[in-house]
């Protein structure tokens, strides 16, 4: 009997479904206020987003770090009770943790700057997310980005980053 026909289907189920590290990476801020709380590609991935607070009429960035010219995406929800921890499979690194159904899509975009090593070669720089509206009712906005990346199986896919949840 050949065990290793019957090992290999049990290590590349394994290797599919274990979360692969934060291979892409997003941080909001606003001011001194932010989230995560350090801007690193290889953080463990978990569906439990950090948050942060933002007054009413404050500007809001963001910068992504992912491969150099590679695409990326962020989303946003204001359905944060109903997150989930979704894992998409092959070619994805990583959950989706938006709720599918109410997903808006923020920002398309490259990372088209030198990121100077600190994640696969490429970022945004700073970008101006939005602008808190004055006179806005206290809420919740949920934000994970996705982007072309490195698989740890090997070859390239899409990463998602970890998400952020923006208090206002």
């Amino acid at each position: 009997m050949n065990t290793t026909r019957f090992l290999v289907p049990f290590a590349l189920a394994a290797a599919l479904s274990a979360q692969a590290n934060d291979y892409i990476a997003m941080r909001l801020n606003s001011g001194t206020s932010g989230a995560p709380p350090t801007l690193s590609c290889g953080l463990p991935f978990s569906c439990t987003p950090p948050g942060f607070t933002v007054a009413p009429g404050a500007p809001v960035d963001v910068i992504i770090l992912g491969q150099l010219n590679g695409l990326f995406a962020i989303g946003a929800s204001f359905d944060i009770a109903n997150m989930v921890c979704l894992p998409l499979g092959a070619g994805f690194a990583n959950s989706l943790a938006l709720n599918p159904g109410n997903i808006i899509t923020v920002v398309i975009g490259v990372c088209a700057q030198t990121d100077n090593g600190r994640c696969n070669g490429g970022t945004t720089g700073v970008m101006r997310l939005l602008t808190v509206p004055a006179g806005i009712p206290p809420g919740a906005l949920a934000f994970q980005a996705i982007g072309a990346s490195p698989l740890s199986a090997g070859g390239n896919g899409l990463a998602f980053s970890i998400p952020v949840v923006m208090n206002f």
